[in-house]
């Protein structure tokens, strides 16, 4: 595409993002306000100081060789690992919800050879990938311990979750030296290592956080393959595009990765490459989508007439999308799940969905959208992560105090992450208006950039809960790292001027 089109549709991304995200920071300061009152008080004072301290701390932190700056971010993150350990083992929840069904029937099958509920996995095929990683895992360890009770199972899950959310957190650092360098990399894979909800979700190995591998990796992949030629490059986009493939499997909402990544190579390659490359991702599309989807029903032994009977059509979660609260709802559930087969769910969704429009009209689904399920979605800083920790505790004590939403003295804790939440989006939006000002920002920004908008504009129509940003948080903070840049940027423009 050509450079002067290409430019213009950056700049319009980064118009599009600073609106939503304008949006989505006003909507967080107001929900914050009513229930998190300290955060709010204390948003510019930490702001200010951050900036100065960014400023003034500038010069004697370029002091600090590269090598040091590793070996103190890898003292931190062995410090975290263990903090998610300890917080993970502490804040263990009962096993409800998807969950609990995920628990059981990778259990069940590790000890027994035996799916308890294969039903479950018919309504939410979503979950057969995360199935087969449990359940694979749990064999390994029975191997070691072969009469393990579930609650021994369960314990281990906990540690392999921590060891997945390391992975994610050095993966980010990775890529931000990739981009910019070790002392950026460096303070992004700080900035990461400050998210509260990582430590609570340790507790809870599920598709959130194990989707943050699947996230990062592709654009850790691709900065590797922006410096390759010829077949290296190749294996490298075979490898984008492979674990782009699995890891929608595993989490839909990961592909929007890979779709960001085509649209930034369409928008800075000449047609040839282009072309080239997405051969390459539609061949491996081809190949392990339908190869993938077919092994994990086989796997969690639902057969074509239980997915005929049981599975939720799509129309089910857009349908969900249009209630009262734009999120889950077990009514919604119920009503869908009295239909006999596939096509008259589909049929009874599409009905449920045109009343409510009908009962909306266009302003009242405007708002619906725009207001209502972006305050449910996007303006938690805990990602719910308080909610599911409370809601299934397993006992309560000093730790459920401080991080269940049912704790007395839950206030720190929602401070907290409001707080960190409200300054990473200032950040992005920082970052979002110097791109405005000046086009010729990261392409790897860009990437995060179309990333979020893709998933905000998927979660304008699709059933929504805070927990699905999750997975994105590396977006979120690659977005926010650049922001610092730009201020930086800017600061030091300034000090030549004046």
């Amino acid at each position: 595409m050509s450079t002067k089109i290409s430019k213009c549709l950056l700049k319009c991304l980064n118009y599009l993002l600073v609106v939503v995200f304008f949006n989505i920071f006003i909507l967080t300061v107001l929900k914050t306000a009513a229930t998190s009152s300290w955060a709010v008080v204390l948003v510019l004072p930490c702001l200010c100081g951050i900036l100065f301290i960014l400023w003034r701390g500038k010069r004697k932190f370029q002091t600090i060789s590269e090598k040091k700056l590793i070996v103190i971010f890898l003292f931190l993150l062995m410090v975290s690992f263990f903090l998610l350990l300890c917080l993970g083992f502490n804040l263990r929840t009962v096993l409800k919800w998807d969950y609990g069904a995920i628990q059981k029937n990778a259990a069940a099958l590790a000890l027994t050879g035996k799916i308890e509920t294969p039903e479950y996995f018919a309504k939410y095929p979503n979950n057969q990938c995360i199935l087969l990683i449990l359940t694979f895992y749990y064999k390994v360890v029975c191997m070691f311990v072969p009469d393990a009770a579930i609650s021994f199972l369960q314990g281990t899950s906990i540690i392999l979750n921590c060891i997945i959310i390391i992975i994610a957190i050095y993966l980010t650092f990775l890529t931000a030296k990739k981009i910019w360098g070790v002392k950026v990399g460096f303070v992004s894979g700080c900035i990461m290592l400050g998210c509260a909800p990582f430590y609570l979700y340790s507790t809870i190995l599920y598709t959130d956080t194990v989707g943050l591998i699947f996230t990062i990796l592709p654009i850790y992949l691709y900065t590797l393959a922006r410096e390759k030629k010829g077949y290296k490059k190749i294996v490298l986009f075979v490898l984008v595009a492979t674990v782009s493939i699995i890891g929608f499997e595993l989490k839909a909402s990961v592909i929007f990765v890979l779709f960001a990544i085509i649209g930034i190579l369409f928008l800075k390659e000449n047609l040839k490459e282009f072309s080239k490359k997405l051969v390459v991702i539609i061949i491996i599309g081809l190949i392990l989508l339908p190869a993938s989807s077919t092994y994990l029903q086989n796997f969690s032994c639902v057969s074509d007439k239980l997915l005929e009977e049981k599975k939720f059509p799509y129309m089910h979660w857009i349908m969900m999308a249009l209630n009262w609260t734009g999120g889950y709802n077990k009514q919604d559930a119920l009503y869908t799940l009295s239909f006999p087969n596939l096509e008259e769910k589909e049929k009874a969704d599409m009905e449920r969905i045109k009343e409510r429009l009908e009962a909306r009209g266009v302003n009242g689904t405007l708002y619906h959208v725009f207001y209502t399920k972006t305050v449910r979605g996007w303006t938690d800083g805990t990602l719910a992560s308080d909610s599911y920790i409370g809601r299934y505790a397993v006992h309560n004590g000093p730790w459920q105090d401080v991080f269940s939403i049912y704790g007395k003295y839950h206030e720190f804790y929602k401070t907290y992450a409001q707080l960190y939440y409200l300054l990473l989006l200032l950040f992005m939006l920082f970052s979002g208006f110097a791109a405005i000002r000046k086009e010729n920002r990261n392409e790897v920004v860009s990437m995060m950039k179309l990333v979020l908008f893709e998933l905000f504009m998927f979660l304008a129509i699709w059933e929504s809960n805070p927990r699905y940003l999750t997975n994105f948080i590396p977006a979120f903070i690659i977005i926010a790292t650049d922001g610092i840049i730009c201020y930086l940027n800017w600061m030091k423009k300034c000090e030549k001027k004046y």
